[in-house]
């Protein structure tokens, strides 16, 4: 949710569309032995080094850390520069809100390389309004943005293409890798196994943010089976239980020939240290989020609990947000946050459930894109 204007620093709203923003008036890895560093405290710190060029930046991931940014500061030492962090790739908007000294700022895809550079942003004439300070996008997608003091890009002598380094390296906090389908399609995956439909494929039919989204295609033509699923997948082993899933699912096409035709996402935790003893027979517990379709749960499932997050027929052509902090709900839903699993698996689904054969035609296009897993506060 976007918050109310404010004075800010080179404002920015971890939005992953290419949207304008309102900026008020008055955001290879490393090996075993090198720990990554987590950008969530204030005095977190990184070298950044592009070719000759090396940068003490402060970082900054969550979406109150980011909306700060350098607002209320006179001035940035020399070498020293801050770099943004988010959950996911796209073309973040940022404007030059309540700064008081220009900025150069480079623009640093996921696989750290410089993909943009913007020089000599001026701060805003003190007391103009918001909707006379522009906003300023990269070209392309980025994950990481650094801002510099105005003269570094051009005294480095900085190029696009030019490949970038952080010392300690920088983990995002997303748990999901590739959440926005930006880089193939792995690690997402459909499963094989039977009753398993279609398997899922990349789009470029208006995505969310970026190039692509991950496109499901139900069609009852398949296979005219009682229980049909078409899916995205991925599976993590954090060391916690995260706290909150997020995303965006869209529906091109809906035509519901069977009355429990629907969509749900699917958090599976296996083999927890204290997975409840009446489903431990199963080797794993979960939780089923109902997003849209059905007013009820559709089926029983003696190690799955369901969540309604929306119900009855799915809005078409509209880019629909869907959040849950899943920690939370497995603490009241099944007595205990999850705790020694092997892993989870994280399932993005449209489907039907006893279906007659007799029933009428079913189809849908359903796409999921900027998916999130991690902690609350930093999601995008």
């Amino acid at each position: 949710m976007r918050p109310p204007p404010r004075p800010l620093a080179f404002v920015l709203f971890a939005l992953l569309a290419a949207v304008a923003v309102d900026c008020g008036d008055s955001d290879p890895g490393p090996t075993p032995e090198t720990p990554f560093l987590t950008p969530t405290s204030p005095d977190a710190r990184t070298a950044v080094r592009i070719g000759d060029l090396e940068i003490e930046a402060e970082v900054v991931s969550t979406p109150a850390a980011r909306s700060l940014g350098l607002g209320g500061r006179d001035s940035l030492a020399e070498g020293a520069g801050m770099l943004f962090v988010f959950p996911a790739e796209g073309r973040h908007t940022f404007c030059m809100c309540g700064m008081r000294f220009p900025l150069d700022f480079v623009w640093i895809s996921a696989n750290r390389r410089v993909v943009d550079l913007t020089k000599g942003l001026p701060p805003p004439t003190p007391g103009a309004p918001a909707s006379e300070v522009a906003d300023h996008q990269p070209g392309q997608n980025v994950l990481y943005v650094l801002e510099v003091n105005a003269g570094v890009i051009d005294g480095a002598g900085l190029e696009v293409g030019d490949e970038v380094k952080f010392d300690p390296p920088v983990s995002t906090t997303n748990l999901f890798a590739n959440p926005g389908f930006e880089e193939g399609e792995e690690p997402w995956f459909s499963l094989r196994t039977e009753g398993w439909g279609t398997a899922f494929s990349l789009s470029s039919d208006d995505p969310r943010s970026g190039a692509t989204s991950a496109l499901l295609e139900l069609r009852s033509e398949d296979d005219l089976d009682p229980a049909r699923v078409y899916g995205v997948v991925q599976e993590v082993s954090p060391d916690e239980f995260p706290e909150v899933l997020s995303g965006y699912y869209r529906v091109g096409r809906w035509e519901q020939g069977t009355p429990k035709q629907y969509l749900q996402f699917v958090v599976i935790v296996s083999e927890a240290d204290n997975i409840p003893p009446e489903v431990a027979a199963a080797t794993n517990h979960q939780i089923r989020y109902i997003l849209a379709g059905v007013d009820a749960p559709p089926i029983e499932i003696g190690n799955a609990r369901f969540v309604m997050v929306g119900t009855g027929r799915p809005q078409v052509d509209q880019w629909v947000r869907f959040e849950r902090n899943v920690r939370q709900d497995f603490e009241q839903l099944w007595g205990a946050v999850p705790a020694g699993f092997s892993k989870l698996r994280l399932l993005f689904e449209v489907r039907w459930d006893d279906r007659d054969p007799s029933a009428g035609p079913s189809t849908a296009d359903v796409f999921y894109d900027d998916l999130y897993l991690g902690a609350t506060g930093a999601q995008p």
